[in-house]
């Protein structure tokens, strides 16, 4: 894990001779089960979205990081909308930010009448 931070995932693969699948495995797990244990989503209010790449040609890794605290989130590759449905879906198994996103919902649609009645349409477009 320590030369992640240094060298590219297929560098380390060459250097240990391993299957770099199974090295951004590994990665994955520890990375994911390292921000389970540390985030706390009870005073996050504000998530930031980031998009890099992570070699050339267009492999994307999209990160969300708490715009007060600058903690991560969550990482997941890709950078369409599927990665956004992998965040929600994250948030609402950790019962995270329901409240506030409620919250932001109801002033944005008292002021905007575009967005009136979207709650009730994405809900019987879920079913």
């Amino acid at each position: 894990m320590r030369l992640c931070a240094q060298m590219s995932m297929s560098a380390i693969s060459k250097e240990i001779n391993e299957p770099d699948c199974n090295l951004w495995r590994v990665f994955k797990y520890y990375t994911s089960k390292g921000i389970d244990e540390t985030i706390d989503l009870e005073t996050t209010s504000r998530i930031a979205v980031d998009e890099t790449a992570t070699k050339r040609g267009h492999n994307y890794v999209t990160i969300f990081t708490d715009m007060d605290s600058g903690d991560v989130i969550l990482v997941e590759e890709g950078r369409k909308k599927d990665v956004f449905k992998k965040l929600y879906g994250w948030l609402f198994d950790k019962g995270g930010l329901n409240e506030a996103v409620n919250k932001v919902r109801s002033k944005e649609v008292k002021e905007m009448d575009t967005l009136k009645r979207t709650k009730v349409y994405m809900a019987k477009k879920r079913k």
